[in-house]
């Protein structure tokens, strides 16, 4: 039996997607928020320790392209295996005095996208996403609207289990450049598989670990600047609305590629 991950088969092609490294490409509306320090610190298991302005967190609603190493074909031989759309939402924080950033709930809209998540830490289930920046290209031919730029409006969000959960808009103001955007951080997150064994209790995977971006991999487009808003909602079964926005931080609209080659292990945690 063949394969990266299950489902494995005689020949390795059921596999849900193929090995690392794995790339991407990414249209984003990236909102940078201030939330209630109490709720920023609840997320954040030691030894993680707050980030220098506590209460700075992010969420980032994605178009997404994706595909693994050796898996180019799958864009036009199963292109509902090569895209997504996401929303991550994440809090910065610190590791061993060093400055990182960590997704704490996200929601993605395809299977392969949700399973690769779960092994690098991403806290990921299924949504659905409707992100209307992603479109840009297609705003010049709309009549009545004839270009996209300065002044264009964008909205997304995301809603999952009969709940609308987020609501996103950004209206660009400008132009910016690449160096604006937010210095990227190290992602540290959490990876965790219980163990099920009804005798063998002592093998639940439970660690924190930092992601792997390939150097000299990261290409970033166009950068738009402006005016966000972001709406958590209440919800029965979720607890995003704990991280409601207090202060608004700074919009961007733009695209970026990049690879990531896996994990690396920062932190096990005993039984």
């Amino acid at each position: 039996m063949k394969g990266f991950c299950l489902p494995l088969s005689p020949e390795g092609k059921a596999s849900l997607m193929g090995a690392p490294p794995w790339h991407y490409a990414v249209d984003l509306l990236s909102i940078i928020f201030r939330a209630d320090e109490d709720a920023v610190r609840s997320l954040l298991p030691e030894p993680l320790e707050p980030y220098s302005d506590p209460a700075l967190c992010y969420a980032w609603f994605g178009d997404w392209l994706s595909i693994w190493d050796g898996g180019e074909d799958m864009l036009y031989i199963n292109p509902e295996r090569a895209q997504y759309k996401e929303l991550l939402v994440g809090v910065y924080c610190r590791y061993r005095g060093v400055d990182a950033q960590r997704c704490v709930y996200a929601w993605v809209d395809n299977d392969f996208t949700m399973l690769r998540g779960w092994f690098m830490g991403f806290p990921k289930k299924i949504g659905r996403i409707h992100l209307i920046g992603c479109k840009s290209n297609l705003y010049g031919l709309l009549p009545t609207v004839n270009s996209f730029g300065v002044g264009s409006r964008l909205a997304a969000i995301c809603e999952a289990h009969g709940e609308r959960l987020a609501y996103a808009t950004l209206t660009i103001k400008r132009e910016a450049t690449p160096e604006e955007l937010p210095k990227p951080l190290d992602l540290i997150h959490t990876r965790h598989f219980p163990n099920i064994d009804v005798e063998n209790k002592g093998t639940t995977v439970h660690e924190l670990v930092q992601l792997q971006t390939q150097k000299g991999s990261v290409k970033v487009g166009k950068v738009w600047a402006g005016d966000a808003t972001l709406q958590f909602y209440d919800s029965d079964i979720e607890e995003l609305s704990a991280l409601q926005p207090k202060e608004i931080v700074a919009g961007y609209y733009f695209s970026i590629g990049f690879t990531t080659r896996g994990t690396r292990l920062l932190h096990r945690y005993k039984e």
